[in-house]
C-alpha cells in the first residue's frame, strides 16, 4: 500500500514555448508529479532514458511519466523505460476551455476549467479555435480570433473574426486548430505502473512500434473530453506494429463507467 498527497504540483522537468529539446541519457527516479511536462513545444525528444524508482522505492512519478500539451512538430520517445509512475507512460493532447458566457455575436467568454490548466496560454490573436459541442465534441465550425484578451488565470474573453454558430451555446468549448505534431513512439518498456500505458490524442500522424506493455489499464487508449480533463482529442492517423501487449487491462484503468 502506498499514500500520495492529493496534489501533483512538482514537475520533474518543465518545457515552455520552447523548441528542438532532447532528453538523452537521463534517469529520473522521483518527483512529485508529471515527470517531463512539455507544453506550447516544437520538436520534442526523450530517448534512452528512464523513469524508474531508486533503491526500495515503489513509486517513481507520481503522475504521468512524460506528458505534451498543444505541442507541435516532432514528439519522440525512443527506447525509454517508464516503470512505477502512478499514471501513464505517456498523454499527448491538446485543450479545451469552456464556454462561460456570451457577450455578443462575436464575442464569447471562456473558463479553462481543470486546476492544473489555470494559466496556461493557448489562445493568441490569429489563431483559429474549433467550435465544439461540449458533450458530443461534434465540431460546429472553425473562427478566426480578432482579439484576446486574458482576465485572469481561468478566464479569456475572445472576440471572433466571424459572426458565432447560432447553434454555439454556454457549456460548448473551444479549442486551438495548430500543425499537430507527428509522433513517434519506439522501443519503449512501460510497466509496473498504475493506470494506463499511453493516451494517445494527437490528430497528426502516430507511429507506435516495437514497445512492451504491462499495465493495469489499457495499453494504448484514444480519448478526449470536454466534461472533466478537457483534453482535446480526435485520432486520426496511427499506426501500431510490432508491440507486445503482456496482458495489460487487468485493473480498471481504461474501462468506461
Amino acid at each position: 500500500m502506498t499514500f500520495a498527497p492529493a496534489r501533483r504540483d512538482y514537475v520533474g522537468f518543465t518545457v515552455t514555448e520552447s523548441a528542438d529539446v532532447v532528453f538523452d541519457n537521463i534517469t529520473l527516479h522521483h518527483s512529485g508529479g508529471m515527470g517531463i511536462l512539455g507544453e506550447n513545444c516544437h520538436n520534442v525528444t526523450v530517448k534512452n532514458s528512464a523513469v524508474t524508482p531508486s533503491g526500495t522505492r515503489y513509486i517513481s512519478t507520481t503522475a504521468d511519466a512524460t506528458h505534451f500539451v498543444n505541442c507541435t512538430g516532432e514528439i519522440n520517445l525512443i527506447n525509454n523505460l517508464f516503470e512505477n509512475q502512478k499514471d501513464d507512460a505517456t498523454n499527448i493532447h491538446g485543450i479545451y476551455a469552456m464556454v462561460d458566457s456570451i457577450i455578443d455575436d462575436k464575442t464569447i467568454e471562456v473558463r479553462v476549467q481543470h486546476p492544473h490548466q489555470f494559466g496556461f496560454r493557448f489562445i493568441d490573436q490569429g489563431d483559429t479555435l474549433e467550435l465544439v459541442q461540449g458533450p458530443s465534441m461534434i465540431t460546429y465550425g472553425t473562427n478566426q480570433v480578432a482579439q484576446v484578451d486574458r482576465i485572469s488565470k481561468e478566464i479569456t474573453r475572445v472576440v471572433f473574426e466571424d459572426t458565432l454558430d447560432k447553434r454555439f451555446a454556454v457549456g460548448d468549448s473551444v479549442a486551438e486548430v495548430r500543425d499537430y505534431p507527428t509522433v513517434l513512439i519506439k522501443g519503449n518498456t512501460i510497466r509496473r505502473n498504475r493506470a494506463r500505458g499511453m493516451l494517445l490524442n494527437c490528430r497528426g500522424k502516430t507511429v507506435v512500434e516495437d514497445n512492451y506493455f504491462h499495465s493495469p489499464g489499457a495499453a494504448i487508449l484514444f480519448e478526449g473530453d470536454a466534461e472533466f480533463w478537457f483534453e482535446q482529442g480526435g485520432v486520426s492517423d496511427v499506426v501500431i506494429r510490432n508491440n507486445t501487449f503482456d496482458n495489460s487491462v487487468f485493473g480498471v484503468w481504461g474501462m468506461l463507467f
